[in-house]
């Protein structure tokens, strides 16, 4: 206040309305104010309640009467917009939700929430959260407040982690000292499923879902045959299916190259092997399929068609010297003597026959055309100190193969199973017998 007279001014009061938001630092007693002089008076605004202007007066008393100054404010509030995207590709303000469109179960998409001060006034938030554990937030205050000024923002990172396949719906929550405000969080989990079929019957091109019987039925074979089933998989799901394995056990093997990636309704084809051996009659197996997804697993049945009684063995050797005869063979100067059996998947068999000998080697027929078994000795006793022996054949017999060093009178036997491609032989020190 100023005096712009000539005369002193005295001012007895200054004052406001009692109950208004204006504050007034009066000065005790009268004010005597000179020509000339001026003297500042605190004035406080300080507004209660909800946003709008306030009015008020401030009446100065003096010796001469009474001026009225008219007081105004206004009163601004914080308020909450928000922008949502993807890193710098944010949508315009004003946005009510964010879809985070589609995500693979396990998977993990971000996008950020941009909270802005849209009000005229500094901006409290207390806190960020979301009420399904499926949508993570990064709120960055550390559990403390953040204050916004006017016009000010603030980014959240959101991320969305499906856990099954469907669509999900949460809620943001941002909470500050003038009331709540809220943004809808959606995001749909896609998952690949597995579905099993098997060709039926077997070559005809036509498939059955394994859904309901849950096993495949490989009805009987002879030993070593193979008989093959072939089995689809299909991605009945909406998301990628991702297989890790396909394993087949007990007499079963499942032949799918992995990992193998299946799109929504894409299928793949697979061969399943069933080969039974001569001592078992019947087979119970399982077929699991792994995946991203967890395990689908069928039972795979099958049966031999024979059971064979025991094998014939091959004969013993007489001691002494070898002689050799329809049975018998005599190799290495005569001095190893051998002899083998065989049984047939027909369960027929019994002992091998010579069919030719050199001295060094020779060789059996099983009742066929041509050689089914040779066998070849040699003197290593320079180089290891022992006898070796070689052995092979075109044959999925049973076969036994019986060897004696007639000068000590040692015996090895040598079997192949029945149903089995014979693996060739070869034992370098098959007689450590030397000289």
């Amino acid at each position: 206040m100023a005096n712009g007279g000539a005369c002193p001014v005295a001012i007895h009061a200054v004052a406001v309305g009692a109950r208004g938001p204006f504050r007034v630092a009066a000065p005790p007693g009268a004010l005597v104010l000179a020509p000339g002089a001026a003297v500042a008076l605190p004035l406080v605004f300080a507004p209660e309640g909800e946003p709008g202007v306030r009015s008020d007066v401030l009446t100065l008393t003096t010796a001469a009467g009474t001026r009225d100054v008219p007081l105004s404010g206004h009163v601004g509030a914080p308020a909450i917009d928000f922008r949502v995207g993807s890193g710098d590709n944010l949508a315009p303000p004003g946005a009510s939700g964010l879809d985070f469109g589609e995500a693979e179960v396990g998977a993990r998409v971000t996008r950020v929430v941009r909270v802005i001060n849209a009000g005229e006034v500094p901006l409290e938030i207390t806190g960020v959260t979301s009420d399904l554990d499926l949508f993570g937030l990064g709120w960055g205050a550390g559990g403390g407040v953040l204050t916004l000024a006017a016009a000010a923002a603030h980014d959240v990172p959101v991320a969305f982690s499906p856990d099954a396949a469907g669509s999900r719906v949460a809620t943001l929550t941002v909470a500050t000292a003038n009331g709540d405000a809220t943004l809808q969080l959606v995001g749909r989990g896609l998952a690949g499923a597995l579905a099993l079929a098997v060709e039926s019957p077997a070559g005809s091109g036509a498939f059955v879902s394994l859904e309901s019987t849950g096993e495949i039925d490989f009805g009987a074979a002879d030993p070593g045959d193979d008989s093959f089933r072939r089995v689809r998989l299909t991605n009945a799901g909406d998301g990628l299916l991702v297989v890790s394995a396909a394993n087949a056990s007990n007499g079963f093997r499942a032949f799918l190259p992995v990992p193998a990636e299946l799109a929504p309704g894409q299928d793949r084809d697979f061969l399943v092997r069933f080969r039974p051996v001569a001592s078992v009659p019947s087979y119970a197996g399982a077929l699991e399929v792994r995946t991203n997804r967890g395990v689908g697993a069928i039972t795979l049945r099958g049966a031999l068609t024979r059971v064979c009684g025991d094998a014939t063995a091959a004969p013993a050797i007489p001691d002494g010297p070898c002689a050799p005869d329809d049975t018998t063979l005599c190799l290495m100067g005569q001095r190893f003597a051998v002899t083998a059996a065989h049984q047939d998947v027909a369960c027929g068999g019994g002992v091998a026959q010579v069919a030719v000998s050199d001295g060094a080697s020779g060789a059996f027929t099983f009742g066929g055309v041509g050689w089914d078994l040779v066998v070849n000795m040699v003197d290593d006793c320079a180089a290891t100190g022992a006898f070796g022996l070689g052995a092979a054949g075109p044959t999925r017999d049973r076969v036994e193969l019986r060897v004696v060093d007639t000068a000590t009178g040692a015996v090895k036997t040598w079997f192949n199973p029945l149903g089995e491609p014979f693996q060739p032989l070869l034992d370098a020190t098959a007689f450590d017998t030397c000289p």
